[in-house]
């Protein structure tokens, strides 16, 4: 969806944009000033779909990847959450912006749970946090490999015994079937683990500065 080699993707990777709400002129157009681009592919069925290709390279693009995403109106994957920082940036408005929306991806109590691990309620955290990976964008099976990695880390109280494989699947599966929003934010399984900064708690991100 470009006329000139300025926007032209310049290696062989590429974001999917699932249920994009424009056309792809219009989202080419939202992300300009990103080393992104929007090109249409063949899929592996032969059908055309629109996703997110690099226009730059030589560093990495998190953060403009992260910020194209926002801009055609998602949360930024968590796979690139991970933001660098470079030598020399300040945090501006927008900068901040894009964090915020990254947060959102992964919220800090979910951070803290994934790094940590926990010592109570499981198995509804587990799900909790299965419901967080999908809403940030991971396959299905790559959380449930998340969440085996998770339980490893877990501590449980008295004689209880780590979660299983087998409940983390049926966790996983229940949480990728429907489409649950709720965090679970102020329950008391969730709530040991509060940011008072979160910006779930404090209104979603707005528009970038």
């Amino acid at each position: 969806m470009y006329e000139s080699d300025d926007y032209a993707p310049v290696m062989s990777y590429y974001c999917p944009l699932p249920n994009l709400r424009m056309s792809a002129e219009q989202a080419q157009a939202a992300i300009e000033d990103t080393n992104c681009a929007v090109v249409n592919v063949k899929d592996e069925y032969g059908d055309w779909e629109t996703v997110l290709a690099l226009a730059g390279g030589g560093m990495d693009l998190s953060w403009d990847i992260c910020e194209a995403y926002m801009l055609l109106g998602y949360l930024p994957p968590l796979h690139f959450c991970r933001l660098p920082r470079f030598v020399g940036w300040k945090l501006t408005a927008h900068r901040a912006w894009i964090i915020a929306g990254c947060n959102r991806s992964c919220p800090p109590c979910a951070q803290r749970m994934l790094a940590e691990g926990v010592s109570d309620y499981q198995r509804v955290t587990c799900f909790r946090l299965a419901v967080q990976l999908k809403k940030a964008g991971l396959p299905e099976d790559l959380a449930v490999a998340t969440l085996k990695a998770w339980a490893a880390k877990n501590r449980p109280a008295g004689e209880k015994r780590v979660i299983t494989e087998d409940e983390i699947l049926a966790q996983v599966t229940g949480a990728y079937s429907r489409d649950y929003r709720s965090c679970g934010c102020g329950g008391p399984k969730v709530a040991a683990y509060c940011d008072p900064d979160c910006p779930l708690q404090n209104g979603r991100p707005g528009k970038p500065g």
